[in-house]
């Protein structure tokens, strides 16, 4: 099951946000990671596109949170439907025309047709740590079944796609930020460390 990040395991720049990493394979895992979330899919009869873009999403910054870096550092942006790495297509057509994914459309009821990606060959998972793969899979179980409405709604909740305008790029810092309401601890711990930490209040 997916857990709530712990921000104390992150390594971050608070001066600095990050909406990208430049990562050593970084696009060759993005290509393993699409070819290993469509393999585990692959019986999944609510995998499609929507689906797809979120694993990728919630893998990508979730890893961040828990480790301190993502697994490939791609850069992701809000659209409607929840956010979408930004070089998802260029990478999946030219996979395509390698012969290492495919595109199924299957017509749904009520005429909305979803597209599947198929892989046609084995991932490489030799280049993930296993804790990445961990974490992959708990995704994908934490959306299995959830049809395109059900798995976008959720990663509405998230606030990194809430504070992003249509198109804008999410910072990677933002799942450290919570959406829900303050409560009353929460407020006496920032007065707490207002006091304590002087150097980080406003004028």
């Amino acid at each position: 099951m997916i857990e709530p990040p712990d921000p104390a395991r992150a390594q971050r720049n608070p001066g600095k946000l990050r909406f990208e990493f430049s990562l050593p394979e970084g696009e060759q895992r993005f290509r393993e990671l699409l070819v290993y979330i469509s393999e585990k899919c692959a019986v999944d009869p609510k995998f499609g596109a929507t689906k797809l873009n979120k694993i990728l999403y919630f893998s990508d910054f979730l890893a961040f949170a828990r480790f301190g870096e993502p697994i490939t550092g791609f850069e992701y942006q809000r659209e409607r439907n929840g956010p979408v790495p930004k070089r998802l297509v260029p990478i999946r057509d030219e996979m395509i025309r390698a012969g290492d994914l495919a595109v199924q459309p299957v017509k749904l009821v009520g005429g909305r047709v979803q597209k599947r990606t198929v892989n046609l060959r084995q991932p490489r998972l030799e280049i993930f740590r296993p804790e990445q793969v961990a974490l992959i899979d708990s995704i994908i179980e934490k959306f299995w079944g959830f049809n395109a409405d059900e798995v976008s709604e959720f990663s509405h909740q998230m606030v990194g796609w809430k504070i992003a305008a249509p198109g804008e790029s999410i910072p990677y810092e933002s799942v450290f930020i919570s959406a829900e309401p303050l409560t009353d601890a929460d407020v006496l711990r920032a007065k707490d460390l207002a006091k304590t930490h002087p150097e980080y209040g406003r004028e």
